[in-house]
């Protein structure tokens, strides 16, 4: 058996790059049969772990470790020492994604906010995306990256915001991310599915970004339009739980596809669409209530011609598109997107959903209320022009049953201009109509409501 003279320290090349949840392989030689000791520092030289490793009988000695994909990126060192000689490796750690978004903690309470930093390709916007426990859309936006790449998310939420896990989505073209985080309760490993559009031509790469346990092992069925298997195969995802998948859809015909991924006893599917176009004839576009408040999700359904694509867009009371959604009809020509969601910060009025494919288009009307314990609410539904003249529908809720409501119109400087009196209904609603003086020049102008109850309400119209 040789000595320590024999076979001194070594430790043999690392990689100079390993990529979040990939595993490193440190190997090297040293006393036969002893102990070496081996440390772990970041760039700064904190200690990050410390392990004790033996030496075999030839004077070998190997040690394997998974970087864990949240290890903050830079340079590590390794130190190994025999209590004589100490020898050194280093390598940085960078992520092998494009975009890599994490949440500042897995765990959130209702009524915090929400916050993730990370990075993406920079000089490009980011367009993020995040859905509740039941998979509608709970927030997006889109963020403009800078030239070092480095983003930070937040979006907040309420006391009675539902409990359990949060999806992020985060896209620059085909790059995406997905992140998971827990509201209330630790979040719930489960299997998404997200695709980089909606719509491919024929012969199109489809690329599929796949989210689930680390390392397991996902089942892919494509089916056809006509509800017959159209492709499967057997998808292992990496140590991070994600892969991305890319299918050739040549020899698919035009029509709307099923994706299903299947995990032991785990289901998710999306769907997914080949060669469809706009164009389509007569559109009817309905939501399955009237009135929302701020958070609720909308149920938008429709029907037009079979197989078409159309744009859902979500306007409120300014006429400002809020939220964008494409779509399409199935093979009866019947649509429903239920991912729109009325934003917290919503503005109380009249919002308007508009559905379009080519140059046919349908709108349908929905009133936003706050809370109405909250108290007094007012605000201008639509102007309305005439024969006697040009006049705004007032209307509002909320107010103190069997009581009047004074309606005070003002300018932009706080001069009255009028006063009206509206009555309430039962239940604390009115309505009225108000003439506008033929006289009065296009600019902003406000309202106030007071219905002798401690707090009155406002709301600022425009008039063009």
């Amino acid at each position: 058996m040789g000595s320590s003279q024999d076979i001194p320290l070594t430790i043999h090349p690392t990689p100079p790059v390993i990529f979040r949840g990939n595993s490193i392989t440190v190997t090297g030689t040293g006393p036969p049969g002893t102990t070496v000791t081996g440390t772990t520092k970041n760039e700064s030289g904190e200690v990050i772990t410390t392990i004790a490793i033996d030496v075999d009988l030839d004077g070998k000695w190997s040690y394997d470790a998974l970087i864990p994909i949240d290890t903050p990126f830079g340079k590590y060192t390794a130190e190994i020492t025999d209590g004589t000689y100490t020898k050194s490796r280093s390598w940085t750690v960078e992520s092998s994604k494009l975009i890599e978004i994490l949440p500042t903690k897995l765990i959130f309470e209702p009524g915090d906010t929400i916050s993730f930093n990370g990075t993406a390709k920079p000089n490009e916007e980011l367009e993020i995306i995040v859905e509740d426990p039941q998979g509608t859309e709970f927030y997006s936006d889109v963020i403009s990256v800078g030239s070092s790449g480095e983003v930070s998310i937040q979006f907040t939420t309420i006391a009675s915001t539902i409990q359990g896990t949060y999806v992020l989505f985060a896209s620059q073209g085909e790059d995406i991310d997905i992140v998971l985080v827990g509201l209330g309760e630790p979040p719930e490993e489960k299997l998404i599915i997200k695709f980089d559009k909606l719509n491919y031509s024929p012969g199109e790469t489809l690329i599929i970004e796949i989210q689930g346990p680390a390392s397991s092992t996902i089942s892919l069925l494509i089916v056809d339009p006509s509800d017959k298997n159209k492709f499967t195969d057997t998808i292992i995802l990496g140590p991070d739980g994600q892969s991305n998948y890319e299918l050739d859809l040549s020899g698919f015909s035009s029509g709307v596809y099923t994706a299903v991924l299947t995990r032991a006893n785990s289901q998710t599917s999306e769907i997914f669409s080949v060669g469809l176009l706009t164009g389509s004839g007569e559109i009817k576009v309905s939501s399955t209530k009237d009135t929302y408040q701020p958070g609720d999700s909308i149920l938008i359904l429709g029907d037009t011609s079979e197989n078409v694509l159309l744009t859902l867009e979500l306007r409120d009371p300014n006429g400002k598109v809020v939220k964008t959604k494409e779509t399409f009809t199935n093979k009866d020509g019947v649509f429903s997107e239920s991912s729109l969601r009325i934003p917290l910060d919503a503005q109380i009025g009249v919002w308007t959903i508009h559905a379009q494919s080519g140059p046919n288009f349908d709108d349908v009307e929905i009133t936003v209320q706050g809370d109405i314990e909250e108290g007094l609410v007012v605000y201008v539904e639509r102007t309305e022009v005439l024969a006697t003249g040009k006049f705004l529908k007032i209307k509002g809720y909320g107010a103190l049953i069997s009581q009047n409501v004074i309606i005070t119109f003002f300018d932009k400087d706080d001069v009255e201009l009028d006063e009206i009196t509206a009555r309430t209904t039962g239940v604390g609603e009115y309505e009225i109509l108000w003439k506008v003086p033929s006289d009065l020049p296009p600019g902003t102008y406000w309202i106030r409501a007071d219905d002798a109850a401690p707090d009155d309400a406002e709301t600022t119209f425009v008039l063009e």
